[in-house]
């Protein structure tokens, strides 16, 4: 789609905040503890409630917390990258056994 050059817009795709990267640490912990025990497994209302915990200790600033919608889409992405990665360091520790 063609836009007259007075109409168009720039700036970053989506514009959104981005998740900080103390918030990303929180999320990973909480993630990997459910990978570790699925009985402790947390949701992203879980997820969001833990980081509301962490806004009351003073560890976080209330600014800083994601959205459940947000949460929800790192979760899927980090479990995507996580998968791809165990999956990568169990080839490689074959491709040494079988190469060693």
């Amino acid at each position: 789609m063609w836009v007259s050059k007075e109409n168009q817009v720039y700036g970053k795709k989506g514009g959104k905040k981005q998740i900080g990267d103390k918030v990303k640490e929180y999320l990973q912990i909480y993630f990997l503890s459910g990978n570790m025990d699925r009985s402790q497994r947390f949701s992203a209302k879980d997820m969001l409630q833990g980081l509301e915990e962490r806004v009351e200790f003073g560890e976080l600033a209330s600014e800083e917390l994601p959205t459940i919608k947000t949460i929800e889409g790192w979760i899927s992405r980090f479990a995507a990258s996580h998968k791809k990665s165990i999956a990568q360091k169990l080839l490689e520790e074959s491709q040494i056994k079988i190469n060693g």
